[in-house]
């Protein structure tokens, strides 16, 4: 009988250690969950929204993973899920990234609205800017120049592919100059997507 209250005893001890050690990791969810079943709503309140803006974040870096892989059209539907953020800063960051999955896509007029709103949050940042004026010219441009332009991009990532490794040949470089140099193309990083979200202080 004392062996067995022994053994009951030592169960409970390390049950309540066990507890111990989980509470410090446990999520805010579960947290939260805690202060609002004893109706301390403002605690809950912070831990919700915690976990929501990590979702958020999680989801952000999703669309750009996406975008880097050149599924635009599928980060653009993240971008779009994300647009409801009450973080008018991430929200920038969200409608500039929108924006350039829909330009990739060849849809100017899309691309344009996103590029305002994010000019709207952020006025003055230069690559949402210059964005914007590229997708206004690509609008104007006829239909038929706008598939040609396409299609030259996609001729020309074939020969990268097959030729990495090789180098690049004179044609080649004589081509991306040139493209660059009569704004065909892009300047380096300006219809990228901005990075992963690691500056935000949640």
């Amino acid at each position: 009988m004392n062996n067995h209250k022994i053994w009951v005893a030592g169960f409970f001890m390390i049950l309540l250690v066990g507890q111990a050690f989980c509470l410090p990791f446990e999520s805010d969810i579960t947290k939260g969950n805690r202060f609002y079943c004893k109706s301390k709503f403002n605690q809950a309140e912070e831990l919700y929204s915690k976990a929501a803006s990590r979702k958020e974040m999680a989801a952000y870096n999703l669309g750009n993973a996406l975008y880097k892989q050149g599924k635009f059209m599928m980060s653009e539907r993240v971008f779009n899920a994300l647009i409801q953020t009450k973080n008018e800063k991430f929200k920038e960051k969200v409608y500039y990234n929108q924006g350039n999955a829909q330009f990739r896509q060849g849809n100017y007029k899309s691309a344009v609205s996103s590029y305002e709103q994010a000019l709207k949050i952020a006025p003055e940042d230069k690559d949402t800017k210059y964005n914007l004026s590229l997708a206004k010219k690509m609008l104007k441009m006829p239909p038929k120049s706008q598939k040609q332009n396409q299609q030259n991009k996609q001729q020309q990532q074939k020969k990268q592919d097959t030729n990495k490794g090789k180098g690049m040949s004179r044609e080649d470089a004589e081509r991306i100059l040139q493209s660059i140099a009569t704004d065909e193309g892009h300047r380096g990083k300006k219809i990228e997507g901005r990075g992963m979200g690691n500056g935000f202080d949640w």
